[in-house]
């Protein structure tokens, strides 16, 4: 599970937490959490990992006669399995609940890893921690 914590976008969002209500606590729990979840269906549509430095996932097999880019769509089991719920008044965790995500996240033999959420100290892409600093920002008034 991949958490998104308020201090992990910027410094200055840190110091205003403890200002602000849980009225906008509440706010951007939940349009953080539809924000996330859309950048990474946005990101895995397009065949990119949305976790940073990873870049575009490998092609699919010739063999397996499927096209590119690699959505990680085939019965959408997988996909259709992504959470992205608040797991406090300011975090967010996002995970996939499909146990078929685990063979993506680690690779094997057949199969090359292909992430699809962060891990340990990886973190989101740029862009996606962008958007989520300009969301925070905006319902806190930075």
């Amino acid at each position: 599970m991949a958490t998104i914590k308020p201090a992990q976008l910027s410094a200055a969002i840190k110091k205003k937490i403890d200002i602000a209500g849980k009225q906008t606590s509440k706010s951007w729990s939940k349009a953080g959490s539809k924000l996330l979840k859309n950048m990474i269906d946005e990101s895995l549509d397009k065949g990119d990992s949305p976790v940073a430095g990873q870049g575009k996932f490998k092609g699919y097999a010739k063999s397996t006669n499927k096209k590119n880019p690699v959505n990680l769509i085939e019965s959408g089991k997988m996909r259709n399995s992504l959470q992205v719920f608040p797991t406090s008044l300011s975090n967010i965790a996002a995970r996939f609940t499909s146990p078929i995500n685990k063979y993506h996240m680690k690779g094997d033999d057949k199969l090359p890893k292909r992430q699809t959420l962060p891990d340990g100290d990886q973190s989101f892409t740029r862009k996606i921690k962008q958007a989520l600093a300009a969301l925070y920002k905006k319902l806190y008034k930075l």
